[in-house]
């Protein structure tokens, strides 16, 4: 998660702590024994620390997208002067994010038009890390 550095240690046989701090020094952690659900756990509630407080929530969630992505080659326009809005395209799959109203839009492009596929909101998105990231690895 961009701005977010994760650190795990294993403090007791089978116990771990996760910790997942900010360039801020805002952290979220959690201690158990299920790595996946804590670190879900831990992902869910930075997500919810940028949602509420985050300076650019735009561009916070364009460099999350670009993170989830980086494995491949992306088409990418974030246009901070029209509230925001971001685009990451791959052929004829892309994310657009609506910077004013807070929607990420899940788009195909059949012919020369695009369709919508998913509509998110920004509280959709801050409920669950795991829907905006298979909502943005959808285009892959």
């Amino acid at each position: 998660m961009p701005g977010w550095t994760p650190k795990v240690t294993e403090v007791s046989n089978g116990v771990y702590n996760i910790l997942l701090p900010d360039r801020h020094s805002r952290k979220v952690e959690t201690t158990g024994a299920d790595i996946d659900a804590m670190m879900k756990e831990v992902l869910e509630g930075a997500l919810s620390v940028e949602k509420q407080i985050s300076l650019n929530w735009n561009k916070f969630l364009f460099d999350l997208c670009l993170n989830i992505l980086a494995d491949l080659n992306v088409e990418k326009n974030f246009d901070e002067k029209h509230f925001g809005l971001w685009i990451a395209l791959l052929s004829n799959k892309r994310i657009v994010y609506d910077g004013r109203d807070h929607w990420l839009i899940s788009q195909i492009r059949e012919g020369n038009y695009w369709y919508d596929a998913c509509i998110s909101t920004k509280e959709d998105l801050a409920l669950d890390v795991l829907h905006f990231t298979s909502l943005v690895k959808s285009i892959k």
